[in-house]
Formats: structure tokens, C-alpha cells, sequence
């Protein structure tokens, strides 16, 4: 997306990709079989913004400011993780799964319309046009099999959780949220605190170590007697190391 951004702007591949989306959404409302859910939902990926969005961010803020706008793009992206959390388990108890993928139309129509009234920043930044050489030059190339595998597993754990909170511990589809919520929330306090003091002393922690730990929890998701306590702990722990 971003590299098509380059040729042709920001502006139109993000309207191109909220037009996909709202296709993949009605496909997935409308499917009756498997195959034509998991159509839907591939063009529902396909029309992932959010990198141009960060890169229209970063063409029309400058280096003082850039940061802090980067900062708020991700406590919106973060806060409407929050609430799909929340309200995403309610709405489809009381309306449906169906209900959701209306919703998503909804609201990416609604995008399109502000995108469309959004006056034309003037470009403050130039960036080079992406030479696509270098994504596949090995750095590249792994971080995005790592992020391809992180979000398959995250993928694969949400579609499990819900069943599995069900059958082995008697939560209601309406009462999930409530988990899902309070061990993010406690995650996040633990986390902040390591991310920021790794951020004042100009290091990155290695990556095998959280690696490492999230094939833990996993590992102590599938062990256990089912008590509400223990998945409880079992979500901070999930959440702590994606």
C-alpha cells in the first residue's frame, strides 16, 4: 500500500482500501459457507490503511510534533482495540457475528466521507519512492516473517479464546469482555514501565527473550484446571508478550 502511496498518493490508496474493505465486509455478511467467510475477510486485509496512514502522518507533521503524532495514531489504534474487546462480544450475543461486519461498513463508509472532506495538506516531508529490492533483502525479509507468525498466533488465539472460555470456563459470550479488558489493563501496567526504561537507556531488548516467553504462556494455556483466577492470569500473561 505504501509503495503504490508513493506513485500515486495517499489520499486515493486509502480510499481504494476502505472501498476493499466494505467488499470483504459485505462478502463476510452474506456468506453462508466457509470458503466465502474467509474470501471476505482476505479482502478485508487487503484493504489494511494503517501503514499509509502512518505514512501520510509522517508527510504532513513536522520533526517536533511528529512523535506526539504518532503517539495519539496509536492510542486510537489501541483504544478501538479496547472497545472491539468490550462491545465486540455484547453486539454479537444480542445481534449476531454478522451484525459486526455491518458495523464495519458503517464505519468505513463514514471514514471515506471524512477522508473525502479532509482538505489537501501541504507535504512537509519527502520520502524516496520504496525501491521494492529491498524487501527482500534478508533484515527485511525476516522481520516480516516474525510479524507474519506474531500475527498469526494472535489470529489463531482469538478465534480459540471464546470457545474455550465457553466450554472449559463456563463464561458467557456477554461476560468475556470483562476478562479481556481487566488482564490487558494489567498487562499494559506492567509493560509500560519496562518499555520506557529500556527507551531511557538507548537499548532494545532482544527479541528472543519475549519470543521465548510468549511460547510460555502459550504452553501454560493449554495446562491447568479451569478456574476463572488462573484465566485470568493465563490473558496477562498472553497479553504482556504479544
Amino acid at each position: 500500500m505504501v509503495f503504490f502511496s508513493d506513485k500515486i498518493g495517499r489520499k486515493p490508496v486509502i480510499f481504494f482500501g476502505l472501498v476493499i474493505f466494505i467488499f470483504g465486509s459485505l462478502i463476510s455478511f452474506y456468506s453462508e459457507t466457509i470458503i466465502g467467510l474467509i474470501s471476505g475477510r482476505l479482502l478485508q486485509g487487503a484493504g489494511a490503511i494503517s501503514a499509509t496512514l502512518s505514512a501520510l502522518l509522517s508527510d504532513v507533521t513536522r520533526d517536533s510534533v511528529r512523535t506526539k503524532s504518532m503517539a495519539i495514531f496509536g492510542v486510537g489504534i489501541g483504544a478501538s482495540f479496547l472497545l472491539s474487546l468490550a462491545l465486540g462480544p455484547i453486539i454479537s450475543s444480542h445481534f449476531g457475528v454478522k451484525s459486526l461486519f455491518i458495523i464495519a461498513v458503517f464505519m468505513s463508509t463514514l471514514s471515506i466521507f471524512i477522508l473525502v472532506a479532509m482538505p489537501n495538506a501541504k507535504r512537509l516531508n519527502y520520502h524516496a519512492p520504496l525501491d521494492m529490492r529491498e524487501l527482500v533483502k534478508r533484515p527485511i525479509l525476516l522481520c516480516n516473517i516474525n510479524i507474519f507468525f506474531l500475527h498469526l498466533v494472535l489470529t489463531v488465539i482469538f478465534v480459540i479464546f471464546p470457545f474455550m472460555m465457553m466450554s472449559e470456563f463456563n463464561v458467557s459470550t456477554e461476560n468475556q469482555w470483562k476478562f479481556y479488558i481487566s488482564s490487558l489493563i494489567v498487562s499494559l501496567l506492567f509493560s509500560g514501565p519496562l518499555i520506557m526504561s529500556d527507551d531511557r537507556k538507548k537499548k532494545k531488548m532482544s527479541l528472543i527473550y519475549p519470543i521465548a516467553l510468549l511460547l510460555f504462556s502459550q504452553i501454560v494455556l493449554i495446562m491447568g484446571e479451569g478456574s476463572s483466577l488462573l484465566l485470568f492470569f493465563k490473558f496477562i500473561g498472553f497479553f504482556y508478550f504479544i
